[in-house]
């Protein structure tokens, strides 16, 4: 798009620094032209820090645990009567729900809308819920990272679908190679990220010697550091494996820690291989 413009990136739960919105609102914000500003919609409780780096762009904490739907169909409607261009960032169907709700309720159409799609949502409610949004589906569009997602995407109705790889920053990196430190599962804990795999691999590790450092991170996969009670079970086995040279980090670091953690590492992330083949 050509000229100075305001763009609505909408996320609420952007709220911190641990997982991937912030990063990929970087990404993003590293793109835009000079006279362009974004403007990132997420939770109150978003630090300053977080993105304080990011150029151009201009924060709003609209959304908080106590009302949030109530806030998210306020923020869409006004979304929609700036007529400039937005983006949900991680988009699912309760979203499609709330914009075509916004659109019955400005009649206003979301030409200017865009959602981006991380996944498939090809389960029977899923699908019979952004089957009922008809004019989201025939004047919004629809992104998708992967042409897997956005095949589907256009089976169920888009009328416009884009295919864009997910957006990632160039990472600045050493001439010289790092000496091996230790293995590593970063990022939250979820089982389709392997996570009951790595217990059934440290007695294999555990006859080495000497044994390999093992990190893994153990930030919960929801805000307030909650994990499902599987997660839960497979890091007590974990904890119960005995593996000398295992550190459990429950510390969500900042961007830059995070790549720190990925220098001399050999990173362990064995996800589902049938949910995960066309994902990001």
């Amino acid at each position: 798009m050509d000229g100075a413009r305001e763009r609505d990136i909408e996320e609420s739960n952007l709220f911190g620094e641990h997982g991937h919105y912030a990063e990929c609102v970087r990404s993003l914000a590293s793109c835009t032209s000079p006279g362009d500003e974004m403007i990132v919609l997420c939770d109150e409780a978003l630090p300053h820090s977080v993105l304080g780096d990011a150029p151009r762009v201009r924060v709003e904490r609209p959304f908080r645990l106590v009302g949030r739907q109530r806030e998210e169909r306020r923020v869409l409607r006004e979304c929609l009567e700036r007529r400039e261009p937005f983006l949900l960032l991680t988009a699912r169907h309760t979203d499609v729900l709330r914009l075509e709700g916004a659109v019955r309720a400005t009649g206003i159409g979301p030409r200017h809308a865009c959602l981006y799609y991380h996944w498939r949502e090809s389960g029977l409610v899923e699908r019979l819920a952004i089957a009922a949004c008809m004019r989201v589906r025939r004047e919004a569009r629809a992104i998708a990272p992967t042409e897997v997602t956005a095949a589907f995407l256009r089976r169920t109705g888009w009328r416009n679908v884009e295919c864009i790889p997910y957006p990632v920053r160039a990472m600045e990196r050493d001439a010289a190679p790092s000496p091996f430190r230790h293995l590593l599962m970063a990022g939250a804990v979820r089982m389709n990220k392997g996570i009951e795999r790595l217990t059934g691999a440290l007695p294999m590790l555990a006859a080495r010697v000497p044994c390999p450092p093992v990190l893994v991170q153990t930030t919960g996969k929801r805000r307030g550091g909650v994990s499902g009670r599987k997660e839960a079970a497979a890091l007590e086995s974990l904890r119960a494996c005995g593996y000398p040279a295992l550190r459990m980090d429950p510390e969500a670091p900042d961007s830059r820690a995070y790549a720190q953690r990925f220098r001399g590492a050999v990173t362990l992330t064995p996800y589902d291989p049938s949910k995960f083949a066309d994902n990001v």
